[in-house]
């Protein structure tokens, strides 16, 4: 059996419910998954299932700040480097699947490097799949990947001034 890395990105929504998606299929087939989080503080709906599944481990390392308007703070670039290492760590784990949602983001914005996202794809056990998501996703990342999903918002109701409602958008 062949085990791929997955990148999911793009400006659309659905990255982190499609990566929710593939750990409850993964763990309804007897798989263990670290649904790992960057730049969140586990206050989203969903973590209060992932940490309620049995053979889902959910961790993360964030502040809830997206930081798209100012540049991170050391507390902030730490966050994502344990982030990292406990993503490495899982790989050595025993874990058949390992989700690092918003990755990518934290790589744009500056708390990881490209190469430590390399890093994280060239340590991957064998028998590990790999998920990465995030807004972009850089050719150098995107050439190391097997799956490619770009998301692409159309319309969104943020637009006209909503705001985002618990249980369907956060």
């Amino acid at each position: 059996m062949d085990y791929f890395v997955h990148a999911y990105y793009g400006n659309g929504v659905g990255k982190t419910t499609r990566t929710v998606g593939l750990a409850v299929r993964a763990a309804g087939a007897g798989k263990k998954v670290m649904f790992f989080q960057f730049l969140k503080d586990g206050s989203s709906s969903e973590v209060n299932v992932l940490r309620n599944l049995p053979n889902i481990d959910y961790e993360c390392t964030g502040t809830f700040g997206f930081i798209f308007d100012r540049d991170p703070t050391e507390e902030e670039i730490d966050l994502a480097s344990r982030g990292i290492e406990r993503c490495l760590w899982a790989t050595e784990e025993g874990y058949d699947l390992i989700i690092a949602d918003e990755a990518l983001n934290a790589l744009t914005l500056g708390l990881l490097r490209e190469e430590d996202i390399a890093r994280l794809i060239s340590k991957k056990e064998r028998g590990v799949e790999l998920v990465l998501t995030g807004r972009t996703c850089p050719d150098k990342i995107l050439e190391l990947c097997d799956y490619a999903t770009e998301f692409k918002m159309v319309k969104h109701p943020h637009e006209r001034g909503c705001e985002a409602r618990k249980g369907i958008d956060c």
